[in-house]
């Protein structure tokens, strides 16, 4: 895998003009919030499509927070790495999501963050964003948003590791993309895995051959089809009842009280 890393682009004012056609920055949930004239001006601060190639670092843990991005394209993965060569990956991000929020306390990124497949990223100058903050305080807000949305991710996976069994923890991770998928007007019942298996377990807390064997099962019984990296969510309850079978009793019922509306959103 490279170790290069690409250096966020300067917000140079010859910059400012050149933008996307699908730009994350404009979308509407930010427009949305922002009057034509505040949606105008930041828009003139963003720096368009820094193309990141699979393998590369967006950033690494411990360098200075120059820039906010988000992603438009592509996909990425962050991760952290003990002392020991461990690692335990915090989070897969796609199109939508901003990248290094957990910089913006100390100014200094906390993780490493390396693109699954080629993307491209829109960023804005960190000390310029705070201004445009300052002086637009629906930015704020979206901010927050983001952030909460990414602590209630992480806490998420918190309670997976630390309460659910290995086909629980899977079943979830699936569905939760799935779900993140859709969001993004694509189909939540088809979509690719851009990560490997040995990443979906440095995720979950499992092993590799853990993941290949609950996969396997998952389509073995049809609810699942799987074509290389490409997943096909074809029984919603069947992979359901299959995790309650794997666990042991004193967990049914604990599984047994989730939300009826769990399932009937990722139907």
């Amino acid at each position: 895998m490279s170790t290069r890393v690409i250096a966020a682009r300067s917000c140079a004012p010859r910059s400012r003009r050149i933008s996307c056609l699908n730009c994350a920055f404009t979308a509407r949930e930010w427009r949305r919030s922002l009057t034509s004239t505040e949606a105008g001006y930041f828009e003139e601060q963003i720096v368009h499509n820094r193309s990141v190639r699979r393998g590369d670092y967006v950033h690494r843990s411990g360098a200075t927070l120059m820039a906010l991005s988000i992603i438009n394209s592509g996909f990425l993965k962050t991760f952290l790495t003990s002392s020991n060569g461990n690692v335990q990956i915090t989070g897969f991000s796609m199109r939508g999501d901003m990248v290094g929020l957990d910089a913006l306390g100390i100014g200094i990124y906390q993780c490493d963050t390396i693109a699954l497949e080629d993307s491209r990223l829109c960023s804005i100058e960190h000390s310029r964003f705070e201004q445009l903050a300052r002086d637009i305080p629906a930015l704020q807000h979206i901010i927050h948003q983001k952030m909460s949305t990414e602590i209630v991710r992480g806490q998420n996976v918190m309670v997976s590791l630390g309460t659910m069994q290995a086909d629980e923890r899977l079943f979830r991770f699936l569905l939760d993309l799935s779900k993140r998928f859709a969001a993004l007007g694509c189909a939540k019942e088809r979509f690719r895995l851009p990560m490997w298996r040995r990443e979906i377990g440095e995720y979950l807390g499992l092993k590799l051959s853990t993941v290949c064997r609950m996969l396997s099962h998952l389509q073995e019984i049809d609810a699942i089809a799987i074509d290389g990296k490409d997943i096909t969510i074809k029984n919603v309850p069947s992979m359901w009842q299959s995790v309650q079978i794997e666990l042991p009793v004193q967990q049914i019922s604990r599984l047994h009280q989730t939300p009826s509306n769990f399932l009937q959103e990722a139907v």
